[in-house]
């Protein structure tokens, strides 16, 4: 596993995918889910929290 990534990746919210997240990623940032290309933002790290990122909002 690479070792840039997170070891326990959350699912997305919108489809249950994989979502891997860089081990250094900072609450804000934005990821893209692998298996439905939804854009996700961290707002939490402990525990790992995605929501879908809305760009109107920000």
């Amino acid at each position: 596993m690479d070792e840039a990534v997170r070891s326990a990746d959350p699912s997305c919210p919108d489809c249950g995918g994989r979502v891997q997240v860089p081990a250094d990623a900072e609450v804000g940032e934005v990821v893209e889910c692998l298996q439905c290309a939804a854009p996700l933002e961290l707002v939490a790290t402990r525990p790992l929290t995605l929501v879908p990122f809305d760009e109107e909002e920000k």
